[in-house]
């Protein structure tokens, strides 16, 4: 078994690095003011996603449900987004509040743990998940005070199964986040693996939950698990993905020893049926779950890939990694998948996707190919899910049906 040191994740976002208002305050209902309504007064905290730290703090709520709300973020590089702060006219009706925005439909709701989900839809479809958890008004004083980062699912830690501490006393640790499914009833297993995270505009040490994915196939009754690979977010061990781009096999084996040990974990939980599980991934998670598909063909019972691809075509090798190990796994592959592009992808082009899905067809792999036009980077095409949750209901409902 091969020994790496620990790293350490930095510190998160400071209430400090809000922008905040100085005339914060939050106005008692009135006596017809609804219960449900009013259940939104007052100052919530978190993040959108697992980069932008946001405040809500709803100032008043009328008895018709209308409410006066300040919206606030901080700044998130990887999004290009700077820190601001509005005031916003809005409306509860039922168990939601929704927002008036000229830039975004904005709505939340309670979950069971009693935090506010948000949703901030983009005109043009793109979605994001925020995750918010009271703060007490005065709290918001305390510059130095730590931005929390309420998840919706459980942190958990899983043992690699290969991997040890440096002073071999006991296995590296994975972060993974489990979003365990409704009821009591054992469910069937997704596993949602991460991109590289190796580039220059993405904190290493940024842990990714995929809330959005998550909470959708938690709508199908799955049971998700969102595991980090060694060296990103909290997991320890070192990340060796891009060590060699010359010979890029020695960090997919690692990055597929990772993901063993998550299917390990997953497969291990009394809440888990005992039935093959679902893969799915972003980027090099698409494509890391392609191939895992081909070395446990009994345990995988279907991958969906978004953007799928080791090496992007325009770096090093032009890409030709891809189709070489797409190749070979084909022949072992049992189980049909679903491959999900855009056009104009940053790392992948048209002509290359569908020459490597042709190549894994011909290999003897099956492999519904849909591409897409997206605004903006293809390669972001898991944040516009009106695009592709059609083609993936449809597949879950053939797959994974009863």
């Amino acid at each position: 078994m091969s020994s790496q040191p620990i790293i350490l994740r930095p510190l998160p976002p400071k209430i400090g690095d809000l922008a905040l208002a100085n005339d914060v305050a939050v106005s008692a209902p009135s006596r017809g003011t609804p219960a449900n309504a009013a259940r939104f007064l007052g100052a919530w905290i978190g993040f959108w996603g697992d980069n932008l730290p946001h405040l809500l703090v709803v100032e008043r709520v009328a008895d018709d449900g209308t409410a006066q709300a300040l919206y606030a973020i901080g700044d998130a590089p990887a999004w290009k987004i700077s820190r601001m702060s509005t005031r916003l006219s809005g409306a509860v009706h039922a168990d939601r509040l929704t927002l008036e925005s000229s830039r975004a439909h904005i709505d939340y709701e309670w979950n069971a743990k009693g935090f506010l989900v948000g949703r901030y839809t983009l005109p043009d479809g793109s979605l994001a998940i925020g995750v918010l958890e009271p703060i007490a008004l005065e709290d918001l004083s305390d510059a130095d005070r730590l931005v929390p980062h309420p998840v919706l699912g459980e942190r958990v830690r899983i043992p690699h199964r290969s991997v040890m501490l440096t002073d071999s006393s006991r296995p590296i640790e994975l972060e993974a986040t489990l979003y365990p499914a409704a009821g009591t009833d054992p469910a069937p297993l997704a596993i949602i693996n991460h991109g590289s995270t190796g580039n220059h505009t993405v904190d290493p040490r940024k842990t990714f939950r995929h809330e959005a994915e998550a909470l959708w196939l938690h709508e199908q009754g799955f049971t998700v698990l969102v595991p980090m690979r060694r060296g990103r977010g909290a997991s320890e061990g070192v990340f060796t993905e891009e060590q060699n781009f010359e010979d890029p096999r020695p960090g997919l084996e690692d990055a597929l020893d990772d993901l063993a040990s998550a299917v390990a974990y997953g497969r291990s939980l009394p809440s888990v049926r005992k039935r093959p599980l679902l893969l799915l991934g972003q980027s090099r998670g698409g494509f890391l779950s392609i191939i895992f598909a081909a070395r446990d063909p009994d345990t995988v019972g279907g991958v969906i890939s978004f953007a799928g691809g080791w090496i992007g075509e325009s770096r090093y090798s032009t890409g030709e990694f891809n189709a070489e190990a797409l190749v070979e796994a084909a022949p072992r592959t049992r189980t049909p998948q679903l491959w999900l592009y855009g056009e104009r992808d940053s790392y992948y082009g048209v002509e290359h996707i569908r020459a490597n899905h042709a190549a894994f067809v011909r290999a003897g792999g099956r492999a519904q190919l849909e591409i897409f036009s997206v605004p903006g980077d293809g390669h972001s095409l898991m944040r516009f899910p009106f695009l592709w949750r059609p083609h993936a209901d449809a597949y879950l409902q053939r797959t994974f049906s009863p």
